[in-house]
């Protein structure tokens, strides 16, 4: 038997796809060298009789399966066209105001416009919340002057910037409860950062572990202490391997990494191990150490990592480009990678290319708010103040299926303004997932 087996919605060919027969036998469709035989073509030796026919392919598609009779010493055609679900949603954002205690229901629908089914699941990702009372003021100590010695050399060329020592902060989204950070580091002046973070009321406490050649490395059991660990370096780390080897057991164990410059250098400053070698970072290096002034380039406003970001600098940056399957999420102008994303083993890291010890430039602009983004962000879980039901289903061909959306403001704490994003998984080939 030969024929093809094509996409039913586009008629596009399908190469890679599997016909097997109910004796057992099964091929794949290749690509053809004959202009005059569409791609996707196969052929299968099957016994003589009607024999059941079926067609798979992976990433969406449903199967196509029918009888036909093979006739023996003879060549018989069968094409086969796999179907797919096609995924919208209405409405496109839902929002509602509460008083504190009441609660809402809303519908939401999904809506399968394609010939096969479609199977869904929802998530949430929360977004912080924004506090009804005004602004938020976070007060940052002033940059110390720069020593002269090889560390200096390192960090940025013995260059002092002076800066303002209080941001304010409008709408910052928070998260609902308060976490801990670690920050693992092998540095010298932490004091600007530190107090940048302890400025968050939604961030209960900021530790500090020297990793550095006159300290040691932390144990796992030392980090899953604490929701976030943030690791950099601008001195040479006590062991450039362990480092990044309890980085990615952390993550894997669903501990939050973010991970800054000098992480991506080379020779006595590098981070090495498995949080590198096997590409746990957003970011690979490309040969160490960048000092020169650079802005922010292109980036991605829409997503939460860029929230509140207009402005960003940096002079001591690293040569980095991304990893596999890491999402880009800003550029400095001269299009070195910024900031971007990793999923691994279901765990997101957060890599942000810039130096954020004492005294940087970085100081002057919004680059130490992408680090609070980044902790929210990375701090998934479950919404208490939000629930769908159902949370998983099937819905048929051409047939839409009602969600119910509860608000419920008995689940929150103080007044203000709560956000969460809804992620729709499902078996749509074109678009997998919607919302972000």
């Amino acid at each position: 038997m030969i024929g093809n087996v094509y996409n039913a919605d586009t008629y596009a060919p399908l190469t890679g796809a599997t016909v097997s027969n109910d004796s057992g036998e099964s091929t794949t469709t290749e690509t053809t060298p004959d202009p005059a035989v569409d791609d996707s073509f196969y052929t299968l030796f099957s016994p003589a009789s009607s024999h059941t026919f079926t067609a798979t392919m992976s990433g969406g598609y449903s199967y196509d399966t029918t009888a036909v009779t093979v006739v023996q010493s003879d060549t018989v055609r069968q094409d086969f066209y796999l179907l797919t679900a096609s995924l919208s949603h209405d409405p496109q954002a839902l929002q509602a105001s509460l008083l504190l205690n009441a609660s809402l229901t809303t519908p939401f629908t999904l809506t399968n416009s394609g010939l096969a089914a479609l199977e869904f699941e929802i998530s949430e990702v929360e977004d912080g919340f924004v506090p009804a009372a005004g602004s938020l003021v976070i007060n940052v100590p002033l940059a110390k002057p720069v020593a002269v010695g090889e560390a200096a050399l390192h960090q940025a060329e013995g260059q002092e910037f002076i800066r303002d020592n209080r941001y304010t902060i409008e709408h910052q989204h928070l998260l609902a409860s308060s976490v801990d950070v670690l920050l693992v580091h092998a540095d010298s002046d932490l004091t600007q950062f530190k107090a940048f973070l302890e400025g968050y009321p939604d961030i209960d406490r900021v530790d500090t572990w020297d990793a550095s050649s006159s300290g040691s490395i932390p144990g796992l059991s030392d980090l899953l202490a604490y929701n976030v660990v943030i690791a950099w370096n601008n001195l040479p780390w006590a062991d450039p391997d362990l480092i990044g080897d309890v980085l990615a057991d952390y993550h894997d164990a669903g501990g939050n990494v973010i991970l800054t410059v000098d992480a991506w250098s080379a020779d006595t400053y590098r981070t090495g191990g498995r949080f590198i070698d096997e590409e746990y970072t957003p970011f690979l290096s490309l040969g160490g150490a960048v000092f020169n002034d650079v802005t922010l380039g292109w980036y991605d406003a829409s997503h939460p990592l860029m929230d509140g970001i207009s402005t960003s600098a940096a002079h001591f940056h690293n040569q980095v480009e991304l990893s596999t399957a890491a999402v880009l999420v800003a550029e400095w102008d001269d299009g070195m990678p910024f900031v971007a994303i990793k999923t691994k083993n279901g765990h997101k890291a957060v890599g942000i290319n810039t130096y954020y010890g004492n005294g940087d430039i970085s100081w002057t602009t919004d680059a130490p708010l992408i680090v609070h983004n980044a902790i929210v962000n990375l701090l998934t879980k479950d919404i208490p103040w939000l629930s769908e039901d159902p949370i998983t289903d099937t819905v048929p061909a051409h047939s839409a299926k009602p969600i119910t959306i509860t608000f419920d403001a008995a689940q929150v704490a103080q007044p203000g303004v709560y956000r969460a994003r809804l992620r729709v998984s499902s078996n749509d080939l074109y678009s997998p997932t919607v919302g972000w």
